[in-house]
């Protein structure tokens, strides 16, 4: 075998090896993102929901949502400070789950939205 043959195939095995460790990271980075949405979220059927204030994030002024929940089947309630990304806020009387992340901001807690389902 010529050398010049010898150094193709390497060239050629790490060519492979970096395009699978690549493709990896992706599937990983995706099965983490579902992972964590998972994890946070809260549910509850919509009480009352009002607008609160506006909040000043990363020089955006966004609009925080004075949330009220309940439990189904249950007398408990919880009260959030949540922001609603890219989606608007949910009617009164839906039964939903909201996927969030905490935002801490002038010592006040806010559940930042990203995505809202029904909850069954």
């Amino acid at each position: 075998m010529k050398p010049s043959g010898i150094l193709g195939v390497i060239i050629i095995t790490f060519i492979v090896i970096f395009i699978a460790s690549i493709t990896f990271s992706h599937v990983e980075s995706i099965r983490e993102a579902q992972n964590q949405k998972k994890d946070q979220f809260i549910e509850g059927t919509i009480t009352s929901i009002q607008e609160n204030n506006t909040v000043k994030i990363e020089n955006t002024v966004v609009t925080s949502w004075t949330v009220i929940l309940s439990d189904q089947g249950e007398s408990t309630t919880g009260t959030y400070q949540m922001i609603f990304e890219e989606t608007y806020p949910p009617l009164t009387g839906l039964n939903l789950r909201f996927y969030y992340s905490t935002i801490i901001k002038d010592n006040s807690e806010y559940l930042w939205i990203s995505q809202i389902e029904k909850s069954e």
